[in-house]
């Protein structure tokens, strides 16, 4: 595991760092209600759902 990989635990959930293209976090800041975490862990659910 690489540092800052895995800071911390809380809440059963683990800190994770990701790399969004500079046109993505441009997009990110004119839409602040969009929940990236949130929005990560749903797509993460359904690929578990069909390949598990």
């Amino acid at each position: 595991m690489c540092m800052g990989e895995e800071e911390k635990k809380e809440n059963g959930k683990v800190r994770k760092s990701v790399s969004i293209r500079k046109n993505q976090e441009k997009w990110l800041q004119k839409h602040p209600g969009i929940n990236l975490s949130g929005f990560l862990q749903e797509k993460l659910d359904k690929l578990i759902e069909k390949y598990d």
